[in-house]
């Protein structure tokens, strides 16, 4: 017979052991995450609330995260931008930046002679301005922006994958001849419509940038062709489709292709009114944007390139629904 087991005696010594031991990985995972730096990030555009300005800061904030594990910091994203919308609004906005003791500014606006002085006096003073949306010079680090050009080219190139035959007729829809940007886009569309030996183009029409303009030149060409050969329209812009009013045809009857989608675009796409949609990739632009300016306030990394361009995103019904819940987020 084996003689009977005998336990070690309790100790209360052994049990403040176990406990310790128990509770080690709970003490370590509570203990803060260690901050090297602390920044403050200006979001500024002269577009307010609008859908770009609401997506760029999204992609800014989303970025932000990725920013302090990697380099442990605290990085606090505020949206600057004037209520008003005017230029004394942003440069107003830009002083109160210098005044707050922000690091640095991402910043949105169309023309560089607004802020000029306002981006110059910012650089003086070690706080760098990613421009987003356009270059306007000046001294701002970078630019951060959509190649116009290239993406008027995949607008033809998208145009022509949906027509149905490549002898069809279209019409093109350019904007404003004054404007670059849409001579830019017209430049690259028809370089690409060119090549098509068969494609008869009606146009360029030069229109004021508005939904009344270019929509009554649809009506108009459209009432005119009386033999119903024009098969499609290439709008190198969505002013068409800010009024949100149907087009003068039947879903499917013509091959619609514009740019610019912004959430409006999406009953026109979701109805069939409208193929596709170029989309400017503003919410990976703010990404990218804090990215090089976390490069230069923290890394004292300059920019490798003076202008970055991101690419468009063709927007059909195959990801319209993951479209309309990105901007469902964005635009909180």
């Amino acid at each position: 017979m084996h003689p009977p087991r005998h336990s070690a005696p309790f100790r209360p010594r052994n049990l403040i052991l176990w406990l310790a031991l128990a509770l080690l990985p709970l003490s370590l995972s509570a203990q803060p995450r260690e901050v090297w730096e602390r920044y403050k990030i200006a979001v500024i555009t002269g577009q307010g609330e609008s859908p770009a300005a609401k997506a760029i800061e999204a992609g800014a904030r989303a970025q932000s995260p990725e920013l302090e594990k990697e380099y442990n910091l605290a990085l606090t994203v505020d949206n600057l931008s004037a209520v008003d919308n005017t230029p004394k609004g942003c440069r107003d906005a830009l002083h109160r930046a210098f005044l707050d003791g922000y690091n640095a500014v991402l910043l949105n606006i169309a023309t560089s002679s607004e802020v000029a002085d306002e981006i110059d006096f910012l650089t003086r003073h070690g706080i760098p301005v990613v421009t987003v949306g356009s270059d306007i010079g000046t001294a701002r680090l970078a630019a951060v922006m959509t190649d116009e050009e290239a993406s008027g080219r995949l607008a033809a190139e998208t145009f022509i994958e949906n027509l149905r035959y490549v002898r069809d007729n279209l019409g093109l829809i350019a904007g404003s001849a004054e404007d670059p940007v849409s001579r830019q886009r017209l430049a690259g569309a028809q370089a690409v419509l060119q090549t098509v030996a068969d494609l008869h183009v009606q146009g360029p029409f030069h229109t004021p940038e508005t939904f009344s303009a270019t929509y009554q030149k649809i009506e108009e060409v459209t009432a005119a062709d009386y033999g119903r050969n024009l098969r499609g329209w290439l709008v190198l812009g969505n002013w068409p489709l800010l009024g949100g009013r149907p087009f003068p045809w039947k879903p499917g009857d013509k091959t619609v292709v514009a740019m610019d989608a912004e959430p409006h675009i999406i009953p026109f796409i979701a109805s069939g009114q409208v193929q596709s949609v170029i989309a400017e990739d503003y919410f990976s632009m703010g990404k990218l944007g804090l990215s090089l300016l976390i490069d230069k306030i923290n890394n004292q990394k300059e920019p490798e390139q003076a202008v970055y361009f991101v690419e468009p995103v063709v927007i059909t019904r195959k990801n319209l629904k993951q479209f309309q819940s990105d901007w469902t987020q964005w635009m909180k």
